[in-house]
């Protein structure tokens, strides 16, 4: 137990309105650095899972899931916990759901964090961003996981800043109005916020535009300690789902987390439809190992970590397909300019089935289904839906 007494708020959401498994060892191990925590959860009552936070939990609120967990945080400080009852504490953490951890003990974490000289801290910081249609943002600490010391705590312009604050519509109106708003606003007024990533030997993390948990999880956990791990590292469209994998394996191997409740939970909700479309890569190893040359059709964000993947297992693929647009050197070439043998195969790198089908269409006259692979796919034609509030 901590000597401050520190209040932890812990958002959750789901989709099934299920306390899911992996949350247990995250609460159990917040307990033992923080006095109570307080769960809220963005919706009306609790499915399943509920012994998985009963232990933990000094107090459970249900609220609809406006304004996402920067929402959460507002109702719990102000209406349900209510400030005189917040102010009683000396700490306050706010964090959610959305990682998987403890990959190692968060002492280290907490220890070395309570000795910077620093009003507020987290685990990463994300470096200077342009945000199409909303403009250039200073680098900030990561809102999935923010303590706040008692100097900026019990001031009055952390009241402010909660009291004024208005629910975001979506998550990109969100992380620029709560995650890179309230970095700003408190360091506008004199506040220093600390990042446990920034006395790690990672250089590259801080490059413009770096966003360091979704880059370089593996580097985080192997080399900064960096004890969690986000859930969105693991969905299908992730441009380095490859460097996720890599930091699985590496937390298998090397510390004493139960991965299976990584892989468990993102089989289920990938089967489930609710984290969006994925490669099922041992099919695809067997589709490849069926045929002579493959080509990747599709050069954006999904051929990228199919190429990733064949690298990654020392295949060869001839070369990205498009309609249009074709940029010979730099190896995409246009489907019609392409001879396709009977015994080749294409792999649509396309994250929508309306898009994958289109394509589909457009190649059935010179290729069978056979010479074909696609990501599984979970939406209906035309829906573009995904993970309503990761990463905040």
């Amino acid at each position: 137990m901590a000597e401050e007494k520190r209040l932890c708020i812990y958002a959750v959401y789901d989709k099934q309105k299920k306390i899911n498994k992996y949350i247990e060892p995250v609460l159990r191990e917040l307990k033992r650095f923080v006095t109570d925590i307080v769960i809220v959860c963005n919706f009306d009552k609790i499915a399943e899972g509920e012994e998985y936070v009963l232990p933990y939990a000094s107090e459970i609120y249900f609220r609809d899931n406006v304004g996402f967990d920067a929402g959460a945080y507002k109702d719990a400080l102000i209406d349900l916990i209510t400030w005189d009852r917040v102010l009683c504490y000396d700490e306050l953490l706010l964090t959610n759901d959305t990682y998987f951890g403890p990959v190692y003990p968060f002492d280290e974490m907490f220890g070395r964090m309570g000795e910077r000289q620093c009003d507020f801290w987290g685990i990463t910081r994300h470096s200077k961003v342009f945000i199409e249609d909303m403009g250039e943002f200073d680098e900030h600490i990561q809102s999935y996981f923010l303590n706040f010391k008692s100097e900026v705590f019990h001031s009055r312009h952390f009241k402010d800043f909660w009291d004024a604050y208005q629910y975001m519509p979506d998550k990109i109106h969100t992380v620029v109005n709560f995650e890179i708003g309230i970095n700003t606003y408190l360091a506008g007024r004199g506040y220093k916020g600390h990042a446990y990533t920034d006395d790690c030997c990672l250089p590259y993390i801080n490059r413009r535009g770096v966003n360091p948990y979704f880059q370089y999880a593996y580097e985080l956990i192997r080399e900064a300690r960096v004890p969690v791990i986000k859930k969105t590292n693991f969905y299908g469209k992730n441009r380095w789902l490859l460097n996720a994998l890599a930091a699985l394996e590496y937390i298998e191997e090397h510390t004493g987390y139960d991965a299976s409740l990584i892989t468990d939970y993102i089989s289920e909700y990938q089967e489930k439809g609710l984290i969006g479309s994925y490669f099922d890569f041992e099919a695809m190893e067997r589709f490849v190992g069926g045929h002579s040359d493959v080509y990747i059709y599709g050069c954006g964000v999904w051929g990228q970590i199919t190429a990733d993947y064949f690298k990654k297992k020392g295949w060869r693929y001839k070369c990205f397909l498009v309609t249009e647009g074709a940029d010979p050197d730099t190896g995409v070439r246009r489907f019609l300019d392409v001879d396709i043998a009977e015994d080749d195969g294409i792999i649509i790198a396309q994250e929508y089935r309306d898009v994958c089908e289109e394509i589909i269409r457009y190649i059935g006259e010179r290729c069978d289904k056979g010479q074909i692979f696609t990501p599984c796919y979970v939406q209906e034609a035309g829906e573009r839906h995904g993970a309503d509030r990761e990463d905040i």
